[in-house]
């Protein structure tokens, strides 16, 4: 917030409430403007407007020290589990694992404490609120016993229908570097997490061959079967780490390279640039009139209208190019060894390639681009602020075009 208050030149009064649950309310009765830390949710859309996330958490499974490890939310079956209501988290729960039988709660510290003393098996929380409790309360018989596979996010929300505010707001999410969002994290929400190895099974090991000399074939038996249990265990690590691997760099929606990843192929991009004096183009793309969709069809068509665009830029771009989303619904093309000049042209082919294509039931759409070069000196924030006047320029003409900023 002190990041958005500079950009904007304002100064942002807090306004303190007593629950998660208040949040909402205070916007409906113009108690404040907006609301700074919020994640997006179907049902909370039909009455907020949210802009793009400007950074994401993990959710953990917590429980007591002597707890084994739990394999996601499915481990959690027959245990006394609580989830916070009102939430994101609470909404996905319910929505991919409708069996799963949790207690709502409305006080983290409340749920803590009964997952401390044994009233509750695990608690599901956000793992930066849950770290802040844990050490604030001092409960030191609690730990991470499991990852939850849900990512929470935040976001600026404002009333509906305040379209000016949602978009000065949206901008400034969207002038957040890297660097910036890595410090804020940093410094707010890293939290170091070693789970306790478990030693049982190797002293049973060491204690048997330990034994009578007439077992030892019988635990030779029970070790080959632990060791391809093990091997077992290590190939599904591994998928599971590439699996990590491709969401810490991919959209979860569109499948295209997340912002952080694009910021990251940019700078490799850049330093390949000025080492062999070649040329780099840069455009962003932005969906004509996409909250209309959500209003009008619904956030699932609107969805697939985002998967549909992808798809289709992805299709009609070189290997060699960089596609990302940027957030929301604006997206990114990082253009190597090409000038503006071709860039444009490219900007054009797409942009009435989209025009051609239905998009099922939202029907025919459009988009806008704004194309530019890459200057001595530049860097991405550089060529996405030139790029980003050049949208700019494209909506303000009309849409459904390509205009350029060198």
């Amino acid at each position: 917030m002190e990041i958005f208050s500079e950009r904007l030149n304002l100064e942002f009064i807090p306004l303190p409430v007593s629950s998660f649950d208040d949040l909402s309310p205070a916007l409906d009765k113009k108690l404040c403007d907006f609301i700074p830390m919020m994640s997006k949710t179907v049902f909370r859309s039909k009455r907020l407007d949210f802009t793009a996330l400007y950074t994401e958490y993990d959710v953990a499974i917590i429980a007591r020290e002597n707890s084994p490890f739990i394999a996601g939310i499915p481990g959690l079956k027959g245990l006394k589990t609580r989830i916070m209501t009102a939430s994101n988290l609470h909404e996905k729960l319910i929505a991919q694992y409708p069996k799963l039988t949790v207690v709502p709660v409305k006080s983290i510290e409340a749920c803590l404490e009964q997952v401390s003393s044994g009233q509750l098996d695990t608690a599901v929380l956000s793992l930066p609120m849950a770290s802040h409790y844990i050490r604030k309360n001092g409960m030191t018989n609690l730990k991470v016993a499991g990852h939850a596979g849900i990512k929470e996010d935040l976001r600026l929300v404002v009333p509906k229908k305040n379209t000016p505010l949602h978009s000065i707001l949206s901008k400034v999410v969207r002038s957040l570097s890297l660097k910036e969002i890595e410090a804020v994290e940093n410094k707010w929400m890293t939290i170091e997490i070693a789970p306790p190895m478990d030693y049982t099974l190797l002293w049973q090991i060491a204690g048997g061959a330990g034994g009578l000399l007439i077992l030892v074939i019988l635990w030779n038996r029970k070790l080959a079967r632990l060791n391809r249990e093990i091997a077992s265990a290590n190939h599904k690590l591994q998928d599971k780490t590439k699996e990590l691997e491709l969401i810490s760099t991919r959209d979860s929606l569109t499948n295209l390279y997340n912002r952080r990843h694009v910021e990251k192929a940019f700078e490799k991009e850049r330093l390949r640039t000025l080492r062999y004096n070649h040329d780099l183009a840069l455009m962003l793309i932005d969906i004509d009139f996409f909250k209309a969709i959500n209003d009008t069809f619904g956030h699932p068509v609107g969805d697939g209208v985002l998967k549909t665009f992808a798809s289709l830029l992805n299709a009609n771009i070189r290997a060699t190019d960089i596609l990302g989303r940027w957030g929301g619904e604006e997206f990114i093309i990082v253009c190597p060894e090409i000038n503006i000049d071709n860039g444009q042209q490219m900007a054009r082919m797409l942009c009435k390639k989209i025009a051609q294509t239905p998009f099922d039931t939202a029907g025919t759409q459009t988009a806008s681009f704004g194309v530019t070069g890459f200057k001595k000196g530049d860097d991405i924030q550089a060529m996405i602020s030139r790029a980003d006047q050049a949208l700019y320029q494209a909506k303000a003409k009309g849409r459904n075009r390509v205009e350029t900023i060198e």
